[in-house]
């Protein structure tokens, strides 16, 4: 009796585990494009935002999720909001999207992230310990978007393992069909802080920065003090070249054959391009990549000084003058920015920012 009363209880248990998906990401690689570096403080630990497997298995009425890194999960009291107390927190936040339909879904993914995904995604889980401050906040500044972001609040830390359970809503109908793109960024120190006040314009903007997503600069920041709503702590990551359009992105899950450090590079301030990241689809697809934009490129026809001649399209209108664009060189070379002054003889003219060296042959403007 005792055995049937066993093996019926086993059974019970397969039933209400059913499809599993796992993704896995080598160690060592929580450095972005490979040139990022950690601040100097508690909650930055090596390795700390270093993924090392994300496992996501259907339960009864919703999914287990587990995020495991390759150091253990360190807690810190951080303030995020100057109206709120203190409380406890971990500095990675993991974004996990699912593309079950390339047709339709979302082109951006949360702000801030300063990367753009290859396919559009449909379903989203941020897994934070500062998740309902985070839902607020996109629910906030990119509504569209969040509605199809869960943010779960049942977060337990095991060492180096955080796991959540979501409802069924959370995930694709097939797990085990869809793509996955698993990022991790730092935390940002909140609303507040240095006087950022999130509108549409500014939290939405391709190159961005957002209150909750740490900032990237050329060197790591100093902490000088816990942050604390003062403003007074310079905590940020180090290491971006050129840094305007730089991801904010320290680790990601890339596809078999594909390098996270080439993906994170290839960014542009002059084509103002951000990065794409790829998808993972462990049945192996088939998804197809849909293809990006062309950025319309204007010919320079005439330099005198400064000031260059260009020639547009009946469509000039559209760049008015104080408009920013940037001079390019074959090979996708930026030589300088540039801003328009208006039109003269049905040629666009624009004037230098800041460079005296000459225009390389063949040269274009992008805007």
């Amino acid at each position: 009796m005792r055995l049937l009363v066993l093996c019926a209880a086993l059974l019970l248990a397969a039933l209400a585990h059913g499809a599993e998906v796992v993704l896995e990401d080598p160690a060592g690689d929580d450095n972005g494009p490979g040139t990022y570096a950690y601040p100097a403080v508690e909650g930055f630990r090596p390795g700390s935002f270093d993924i090392r497997t994300v496992r996501i298995r259907e339960r009864g009425d919703g999914a287990d999720i587990e995020v495991t890194f390759q150091s253990a999960v360190e807690l810190v009291p951080a303030r995020l909001r100057q109206d709120m107390p203190p409380r406890t927190v971990f500095m990675p936040v993991v974004d996990i999207y699912a593309s079950s339909d390339p047709a339709a879904g979302h082109r951006e993914l949360l702000p801030g992230r300063r990367v753009e995904p290859a396919v559009p995604w449909d379903k989203a889980v941020v897994v934070s310990l500062a998740g309902d401050v985070l839902e607020a906040h996109y629910r906030a500044v990119a509504a569209d978007l969040a509605r199809d972001v869960c943010f779960p609040k049942n977060v337990v830390v095991l060492g180096k393992t955080v796991r959540v359970h979501c409802p069924r809503r959370c995930l694709p109908a097939d797990i085990t069909r869809a793509g996955w793109l698993v990022l991790v960024t730092g935390l940002g120190p909140g609303a507040g802080l240095k006087g950022m006040v999130m509108d549409s314009v500014r939290g939405r903007g391709r190159d961005a920065q957002d209150p909750f997503v740490r900032e990237v600069a050329p060197t790591v920041g100093s902490c000088n003090v816990w942050e604390d709503g003062s403003g007074v702590s310079a905590c940020t990551f180090g290491g971006c070249a050129p840094c305007d359009f730089a991801p904010f992105v320290l680790d990601v899950i890339v596809p078999e054959g594909q390098s996270q450090r080439d993906l994170l590079r290839a960014y542009s301030p002059g084509l103002r391009r951000l990065a794409t990241l790829p998808f993972v689809f462990p049945s192996g697809g088939p998804v197809a990549e849909p293809p990006r934009p062309l950025e319309a490129r204007w010919p320079v026809v005439a330099v005198r000084g400064r000031e260059l001649s260009v020639r547009v399209d009946e469509n000039a209108g559209r760049y008015k003058p104080g408009a920013l664009g940037a001079i390019i060189c074959p090979g996708d070379r930026p030589l300088d920015s540039v801003v328009v002054k208006g039109m003269a003889a049905g040629f666009l003219v624009v004037e230098r920012v800041s460079d005296d060296s000459p225009v390389c042959e063949g040269a274009f403007v992008v805007f």
